[in-house]
Protein backbone atom coordinates (compact mmCIF):
# COMPACT_ATOMS: atom_id res chain seq x y z
CA UNK A 1 0.00 0.00 0.00
CA UNK A 2 1.10 3.75 -0.75
CA UNK A 3 1.06 5.58 2.29
CA UNK A 4 -0.15 9.08 2.13
CA UNK A 5 -0.17 12.02 4.73
CA UNK A 6 -1.77 11.48 8.13
CA UNK A 7 -5.30 12.49 9.38
CA UNK A 8 -6.97 11.74 12.24
CA UNK A 9 -8.16 8.72 12.15
CA UNK A 10 -11.57 7.59 10.85
CA UNK A 11 -11.89 11.21 8.80
CA UNK A 12 -9.34 10.80 6.60
CA UNK A 13 -10.58 8.40 3.88
CA UNK A 14 -14.11 10.08 3.90
CA UNK A 15 -13.14 13.31 2.47
CA UNK A 16 -11.09 13.35 -0.98
CA UNK A 17 -10.91 9.45 -0.86
CA UNK A 18 -7.60 10.44 1.87
CA UNK A 19 -6.17 12.17 -1.14
CA UNK A 20 -5.49 8.84 -3.07
CA UNK A 21 -6.92 8.51 -6.56
CA UNK A 22 -10.22 8.54 -6.94
CA UNK A 23 -9.27 5.01 -9.12
CA UNK A 24 -7.85 3.03 -5.98
CA UNK A 25 -9.31 1.86 -2.14
CA UNK A 26 -8.39 4.43 0.91
CA UNK A 27 -7.49 2.54 4.13
CA UNK A 28 -6.75 3.78 7.56
CA UNK A 29 -3.61 2.09 9.56
CA UNK A 30 -1.69 3.15 12.68
CA UNK A 31 -2.96 6.66 12.13
CA UNK A 32 -1.63 6.60 8.47
CA UNK A 33 -3.51 6.77 5.15
CA UNK A 34 -3.24 4.02 3.01
CA UNK A 35 -3.53 4.33 -0.80
CA UNK A 36 -3.81 0.90 -2.47
CA UNK A 37 -2.28 0.35 -5.71
CA UNK A 38 -3.73 1.31 -9.31
CA UNK A 39 -6.12 -1.25 -11.12
CA UNK A 40 -4.63 -2.92 -14.34
CA UNK A 41 -4.59 -1.29 -16.94
CA UNK A 42 -3.05 1.89 -15.28
CA UNK A 43 0.36 2.67 -14.49
CA UNK A 44 1.62 5.21 -11.68
CA UNK A 45 0.62 4.91 -8.05
CA UNK A 46 -2.30 5.79 -5.95
CA UNK A 47 -0.67 8.75 -3.94
CA UNK A 48 1.17 10.42 -7.16
CA UNK A 49 -2.01 9.13 -9.89
CA UNK A 50 -3.07 6.33 -11.83
CA UNK A 51 -2.64 7.14 -15.77
CA UNK A 52 -4.38 4.56 -18.19
CA UNK A 53 -1.48 2.86 -19.75
CA UNK A 54 -2.10 2.89 -23.70
CA UNK A 55 -1.36 -0.52 -25.08
CA UNK A 56 -1.83 0.77 -28.92
CA UNK A 57 1.39 2.41 -28.01
CA UNK A 58 3.51 -0.75 -27.98
CA UNK A 59 3.50 -3.69 -30.77
CA UNK A 60 0.13 -2.21 -32.12
CA UNK A 61 -1.34 -3.75 -28.78
CA UNK A 62 -0.71 -7.40 -29.61
CA UNK A 63 -3.12 -7.01 -32.34
CA UNK A 64 -0.74 -8.18 -35.08
CA UNK A 65 0.63 -6.19 -37.78
CA UNK A 66 -0.27 -2.22 -38.12
CA UNK A 67 -0.21 -2.99 -41.29
CA UNK A 68 -3.05 -5.03 -41.36
CA UNK A 69 -4.89 -4.39 -38.05
CA UNK A 70 -6.21 -1.32 -36.26
CA UNK A 71 -6.25 -1.06 -32.21
CA UNK A 72 -8.27 1.16 -30.23
CA UNK A 73 -7.13 1.88 -27.06
CA UNK A 74 -9.89 1.88 -24.28
CA UNK A 75 -9.62 3.24 -21.05
CA UNK A 76 -8.69 0.96 -17.81
CA UNK A 77 -9.81 -1.93 -20.17
CA UNK A 78 -7.93 -4.48 -23.09
CA UNK A 79 -7.64 -2.47 -26.29
CA UNK A 80 -9.94 -3.86 -28.87
CA UNK A 81 -8.37 -5.19 -32.89
CA UNK A 82 -10.37 -4.56 -35.86
CA UNK A 83 -8.78 -5.67 -39.52
CA UNK A 84 -8.22 -2.87 -41.59
CA UNK A 85 -10.73 -2.95 -44.93
CA UNK A 86 -8.12 -1.65 -47.42
CA UNK A 87 -11.36 -2.08 -50.07
CA UNK A 88 -13.48 0.37 -48.51
CA UNK A 89 -10.74 2.81 -47.31
CA UNK A 90 -9.47 3.17 -50.74
CA UNK A 91 -6.18 2.25 -49.87
CA UNK A 92 -6.08 -1.32 -51.64
CA UNK A 93 -4.39 0.63 -54.80
CA UNK A 94 -6.55 -1.64 -57.12
CA UNK A 95 -6.87 -0.81 -60.72
CA UNK A 96 -10.19 0.74 -61.91
CA UNK A 97 -11.00 -2.53 -63.62
CA UNK A 98 -10.24 -4.60 -61.06
CA UNK A 99 -12.24 -6.19 -58.07
CA UNK A 100 -10.97 -6.03 -54.43
CA UNK A 101 -11.20 -8.57 -52.03
CA UNK A 102 -10.62 -8.02 -48.31
CA UNK A 103 -7.97 -10.43 -47.23
CA UNK A 104 -8.69 -10.41 -42.86
CA UNK A 105 -5.26 -9.76 -41.57
CA UNK A 106 -3.49 -9.18 -44.77
CA UNK A 107 -3.34 -7.12 -48.39
CA UNK A 108 -6.37 -6.90 -49.78
CA UNK A 109 -6.66 -8.86 -52.96
CA UNK A 110 -6.74 -7.42 -56.47
CA UNK A 111 -8.29 -9.50 -59.65
CA UNK A 112 -8.91 -7.96 -62.95
CA UNK A 113 -12.22 -8.30 -64.55
CA UNK A 114 -13.39 -10.35 -66.93
CA UNK A 115 -11.75 -9.55 -70.40
CA UNK A 116 -8.50 -7.43 -68.38
CA UNK A 117 -5.32 -9.25 -67.27
CA UNK A 118 -2.50 -8.69 -64.90
CA UNK A 119 -1.73 -8.25 -60.95
CA UNK A 120 -4.86 -6.65 -60.07
CA UNK A 121 -2.91 -3.49 -59.30
CA UNK A 122 -2.64 -3.10 -62.82
CA UNK A 123 -4.93 -4.64 -65.37
CA UNK A 124 -4.72 -4.35 -69.33
CA UNK A 125 -7.07 -5.27 -72.10
CA UNK A 126 -6.63 -9.35 -72.17
CA UNK A 127 -4.92 -9.41 -76.08
CA UNK A 128 -6.57 -13.26 -75.76
CA UNK A 129 -10.12 -12.22 -74.83
CA UNK A 130 -12.33 -13.37 -78.19
CA UNK A 131 -9.42 -13.46 -80.59
CA UNK A 132 -8.56 -16.75 -82.62
CA UNK A 133 -5.00 -15.31 -83.52
CA UNK A 134 -4.11 -18.77 -82.02
CA UNK A 135 -6.24 -21.07 -83.73
CA UNK A 136 -7.93 -21.83 -87.27
CA UNK A 137 -7.25 -23.68 -90.26
CA UNK A 138 -4.28 -23.91 -92.43
CA UNK A 139 -5.49 -23.05 -95.84
CA UNK A 140 -3.59 -25.35 -97.96
CA UNK A 141 -4.27 -28.07 -96.66
CA UNK A 142 -7.68 -27.50 -94.29
CA UNK A 143 -5.53 -28.67 -91.26
CA UNK A 144 -7.18 -26.93 -88.22
CA UNK A 145 -4.26 -26.22 -85.27
CA UNK A 146 -4.88 -24.61 -82.09
CA UNK A 147 -2.09 -23.09 -79.90
CA UNK A 148 -2.51 -21.78 -76.30
CA UNK A 149 -2.64 -18.11 -76.52
CA UNK A 150 -0.86 -16.43 -73.45
CA UNK A 151 -0.78 -12.79 -73.12
CA UNK A 152 2.05 -11.25 -72.82
CA UNK A 153 0.49 -7.51 -72.46
CA UNK A 154 0.55 -5.46 -74.90
CA UNK A 155 1.02 -9.00 -77.09
CA UNK A 156 0.03 -12.32 -76.84
CA UNK A 157 2.38 -15.89 -77.52
CA UNK A 158 0.72 -18.86 -79.00
CA UNK A 159 2.33 -20.96 -76.31
CA UNK A 160 4.20 -23.82 -78.31
CA UNK A 161 4.44 -22.64 -81.37
CA UNK A 162 7.60 -21.16 -81.05
CA UNK A 163 10.19 -21.18 -78.12
CA UNK A 164 9.97 -18.64 -76.13
CA UNK A 165 12.70 -19.26 -73.75
CA UNK A 166 16.78 -19.40 -74.14
CA UNK A 167 17.42 -22.04 -76.76
CA UNK A 168 21.13 -21.97 -76.43
CA UNK A 169 23.12 -24.66 -75.82
CA UNK A 170 24.46 -23.10 -73.14
CA UNK A 171 20.75 -23.01 -71.67
CA UNK A 172 19.70 -26.40 -72.59
CA UNK A 173 22.62 -28.47 -71.68
CA UNK A 174 23.20 -26.44 -68.11
CA UNK A 175 23.68 -28.45 -64.57
CA UNK A 176 20.61 -28.27 -62.67
CA UNK A 177 18.14 -27.33 -65.46
CA UNK A 178 16.05 -29.88 -64.41
CA UNK A 179 14.25 -30.13 -60.93
CA UNK A 180 12.71 -33.77 -60.26
CA UNK A 181 9.76 -33.48 -57.73
CA UNK A 182 7.15 -36.44 -55.50
CA UNK A 183 3.92 -36.27 -56.01
CA UNK A 184 1.10 -36.54 -53.29
CA UNK A 185 2.29 -39.54 -52.23
CA UNK A 186 5.79 -37.74 -51.31
CA UNK A 187 7.65 -40.70 -52.73
CA UNK A 188 10.07 -40.03 -55.83
CA UNK A 189 9.95 -43.17 -58.73
CA UNK A 190 5.84 -43.33 -58.71
CA UNK A 191 3.91 -42.06 -61.55
CA UNK A 192 3.00 -38.96 -59.48
CA UNK A 193 6.52 -37.54 -60.15
CA UNK A 194 6.84 -34.46 -62.10
CA UNK A 195 9.88 -32.86 -63.54
CA UNK A 196 10.06 -28.71 -63.54
CA UNK A 197 12.17 -27.42 -66.43
CA UNK A 198 14.20 -24.15 -64.73
CA UNK A 199 14.84 -22.88 -68.51
CA UNK A 200 11.23 -23.15 -69.82
CA UNK A 201 9.36 -23.17 -66.88
CA UNK A 202 7.47 -26.51 -68.28
CA UNK A 203 6.47 -28.77 -65.68
CA UNK A 204 6.78 -32.29 -67.42
CA UNK A 205 4.95 -36.10 -66.53
CA UNK A 206 8.37 -37.80 -65.78
CA UNK A 207 7.00 -41.37 -65.95
CA UNK A 208 4.27 -41.77 -68.41
CA UNK A 209 3.18 -45.44 -68.53
CA UNK A 210 4.39 -47.78 -70.91
CA UNK A 211 0.78 -48.30 -73.50
CA UNK A 212 0.60 -46.33 -77.55
CA UNK A 213 -1.68 -43.69 -78.28
CA UNK A 214 -3.30 -42.32 -81.23
CA UNK A 215 -2.53 -38.59 -81.42
CA UNK A 216 -5.92 -37.75 -80.91
CA UNK A 217 -5.90 -40.58 -77.66
CA UNK A 218 -2.95 -38.91 -76.61
CA UNK A 219 -4.01 -35.32 -76.31
CA UNK A 220 -7.13 -37.08 -74.37
CA UNK A 221 -4.81 -38.80 -72.51
CA UNK A 222 -3.11 -35.99 -70.81
CA UNK A 223 -6.19 -33.95 -70.38
CA UNK A 224 -7.39 -36.25 -68.26
CA UNK A 225 -3.71 -36.67 -66.23
CA UNK A 226 -5.00 -36.12 -62.57
CA UNK A 227 -1.38 -36.07 -61.19
CA UNK A 228 0.03 -33.34 -58.80
CA UNK A 229 -3.22 -31.28 -59.23
CA UNK A 230 -3.57 -32.10 -62.78
CA UNK A 231 -4.16 -29.25 -65.65
CA UNK A 232 -1.85 -31.14 -67.53
CA UNK A 233 -1.77 -31.46 -71.70
CA UNK A 234 -0.11 -32.32 -75.04
CA UNK A 235 3.15 -30.85 -75.39
CA UNK A 236 3.08 -28.70 -78.99
CA UNK A 237 6.06 -29.67 -81.06
CA UNK A 238 8.58 -27.11 -79.82
CA UNK A 239 7.79 -27.94 -76.34
CA UNK A 240 8.84 -31.24 -76.64
CA UNK A 241 12.11 -30.60 -78.93
CA UNK A 242 13.34 -28.42 -76.06
CA UNK A 243 13.57 -31.69 -73.80
CA UNK A 244 16.50 -32.94 -76.37
CA UNK A 245 19.94 -32.80 -74.55
CA UNK A 246 22.41 -32.10 -77.72
CA UNK A 247 25.60 -33.64 -76.19
CA UNK A 248 23.89 -36.68 -75.41
CA UNK A 249 22.70 -39.57 -77.44
CA UNK A 250 20.97 -43.06 -77.36
CA UNK A 251 18.64 -41.19 -75.73
CA UNK A 252 19.48 -37.73 -76.41
CA UNK A 253 17.61 -36.76 -73.34
CA UNK A 254 18.68 -36.52 -69.39
CA UNK A 255 17.75 -39.82 -68.46
CA UNK A 256 18.54 -38.91 -64.41
CA UNK A 257 14.83 -36.61 -64.95
CA UNK A 258 13.61 -38.46 -67.60
CA UNK A 259 14.06 -42.20 -67.20
CA UNK A 260 12.45 -44.41 -69.98
CA UNK A 261 13.25 -47.02 -72.69
CA UNK A 262 15.31 -46.15 -75.17
CA UNK A 263 13.87 -45.12 -78.70
CA UNK A 264 10.20 -44.26 -77.52
CA UNK A 265 8.75 -41.42 -79.15
CA UNK A 266 6.26 -40.07 -77.96
CA UNK A 267 3.43 -37.53 -79.49
CA UNK A 268 3.43 -33.70 -80.21
CA UNK A 269 -0.40 -31.98 -80.25
CA UNK A 270 1.29 -30.40 -83.39
CA UNK A 271 0.14 -30.90 -86.64
CA UNK A 272 2.20 -31.38 -90.01
CA UNK A 273 0.48 -28.64 -92.03
CA UNK A 274 1.58 -29.53 -95.35
CA UNK A 275 -0.09 -32.87 -95.43
CA UNK A 276 -3.28 -34.16 -94.08
CA UNK A 277 -3.88 -36.18 -91.04
CA UNK A 278 -0.43 -35.96 -89.49
CA UNK A 279 1.55 -35.12 -86.73
CA UNK A 280 4.93 -34.34 -85.20
CA UNK A 281 6.19 -36.68 -82.74
CA UNK A 282 10.00 -37.05 -81.21
CA UNK A 283 11.78 -39.98 -80.63
CA UNK A 284 14.15 -39.83 -77.54
CA UNK A 285 16.51 -42.03 -79.25
CA UNK A 286 18.26 -39.39 -81.54
CA UNK A 287 16.53 -36.71 -80.35
CA UNK A 288 15.07 -35.84 -83.81
CA UNK A 289 11.62 -35.01 -84.65
CA UNK A 290 9.03 -36.79 -87.27
CA UNK A 291 6.35 -36.66 -89.33
CA UNK A 292 3.90 -39.61 -88.29
CA UNK A 293 0.36 -40.59 -89.42
CA UNK A 294 -2.38 -38.96 -86.84
CA UNK A 295 -3.15 -42.71 -86.52
CA UNK A 296 0.30 -43.81 -85.55
CA UNK A 297 0.60 -45.54 -82.30
CA UNK A 298 3.33 -43.61 -79.99
CA UNK A 299 4.29 -42.77 -75.98
CA UNK A 300 2.70 -39.30 -74.47
CA UNK A 301 4.43 -37.36 -71.97
CA UNK A 302 2.28 -34.52 -70.96
CA UNK A 303 3.15 -31.03 -69.81
CA UNK A 304 1.55 -27.90 -68.11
Amino acid sequence: MDQGPSFELGTSCAVDNGGCDPLVACSMGGGTVDCGPCPEGYSGSGVTGCVDVDECASDNGGCGSAAFYACTNRVGAAPTCADIDECTDGTAGCDLHATCVNQVGAAAECICEAGYVGDGMTCALDPCDGATVCAGTWPATSTPYSFECVPRVPTYVCQGQLPTWDVTDDALTRSGRFEVRSGSDGVLGTADDTVLDLVTSLEWERLPPSGTYTQAEAVVRCQGLSIAGGGFRLPEKSELESLVDPTRANPAIDTSAFPQPIGTSYWSRTPYVPGFDQGFSLTSFNGRTEIAADTSAKSARCVR
